[in-house]
């Protein structure tokens, strides 16, 4: 199976497994370290960890929260700064040596580090008051999997749900779809809209609570706030 800088297109059954992608030290490697690499990265990450942390304070987040996939550990300071302990979960062993080794006080470090299958988490249904969830659901163009996804992340919350999503309407998500276009060759990266972020949240067991965006019509990346069903 050939091997690419990019990561996976999820919705290609011929491609690369994450779990296998990222166990693939380098590759952990360039992910930890790429938002600090030149400044367009640094201030992207900084905008991210500011809507994230606003996201996070609206909900006063109690209680153990689940960081999936955690990556490398990039957004364990925003879950740190709301003052709450999460438990870290990755399909990649090599990213979540990462995140054991950051350079935190043990208070702004998980309780642990846990290898997962997002689709199917070892973890008790309701074991988490919240779950945050970045960067991933925009693997995955087909609709049935984002709410799969978000179905399994709704089993294992009582209250709330962080996740981040592409933004259709915006110039990076339309650049990068006519790119692929004309190139012939599917992204593995897919933006959804508004709607339909609600309307597949609402199918999992959901309802969007707040959208907050790096840069709106322009960047695609986009934080939201869901609020499970029966909460208060």
């Amino acid at each position: 199976m050939k091997r690419s800088a990019d990561a996976p297109n999820a919705d290609d059954p011929n491609a690369e497994p994450f779990s296998a992608f990222y166990a693939d030290e380098d590759r952990a490697r360039h992910y930890r370290d790429k938002f600090a690499a030149d400044r367009v990265h640094r201030a992207a990450d900084r905008a991210e960890r500011r809507a994230l942390t606003g996201l996070l304070r609206k909900c006063e987040p109690q209680g153990v929260w689940l960081d999936v996939p955690s990556g490398a550990g990039r957004f364990e300071s925003a879950l740190a700064d709301a003052g709450v302990r999460f438990v870290a979960a990755d399909a990649s062993f090599a990213m979540l040596d990462h995140c054991r080794s950051r350079d935190e006080p043990a208070s702004r470090r998980p309780i642990a580090c846990v290898r997962v299958d997002a689709f199917a988490l070892p973890f008790a249904s309701g074991a988490f008051e919240g779950v945050m969830c970045s960067r991933f659901l925009h693997h995955f163009g087909d609709p049935d999997m984002r709410i799969r996804a978000l179905r399994e992340l709704r089993r294992v919350v009582r209250s709330f749900a962080v996740v981040t999503y592409f933004d259709r309407a915006s110039y990076q998500a339309v650049r990068r779809s006519w790119r692929a276009r004309w190139r012939g060759r599917p992204t593995g990266r897919h933006a959804q809209s508004r709607a339909d972020l609600v309307r597949e949240a609402g199918a999992a067991g959901f309802r969007v609570s707040d959208v907050r965006y790096r840069a709106r019509f322009v960047s695609e990346w986009a934080g939201a706030l869901l609020k499970a069903d029966g909460s208060a």
